[in-house]
């Protein structure tokens, strides 16, 4: 489908096309959300007029039990140097999970 009409029909608007190599099915789907978007992936795209939100918070826990301490107690040393940055994240990291661990 051409970006324009996507555009036209409006968000949520996707395009699902199967193929099959090897025995294994391929999906290609593109769908329409501020800009067209394409995926290729196992699995296609299933319509759903209303989405809970819910559900994505019940899995978010573990994530944001880690980030909160990090964004709160990060290593205050500022660098320019990528590796730098990398390297404190990481002792941050290891710190929040040794303290969540214990």
């Amino acid at each position: 489908m051409d970006d324009q009409i996507m555009k036209k029909k409006g968000r949520g608007t996707h395009q699902d096309k199967i193929t099959t190599h090897d025995s294994v099915n391929l999906r290609d789907v593109k769908w329409f959300d501020n800009q067209p978007v394409t995926l290729s992936s196992f699995v296609g795209a299933k319509s759903v007029a209303h989405v809970q939100r819910q559900e994505h918070n019940k899995s978010m826990g573990g994530v944001d039990l880690l980030d909160s301490p990090i964004a709160l107690y990060h290593t205050k040393i500022h660098s320019k140097k990528c590796y730098h940055r990398l390297v404190f994240h990481m002792l941050d990291l290891t710190v929040v999970e040794a303290w969540l661990l214990y």
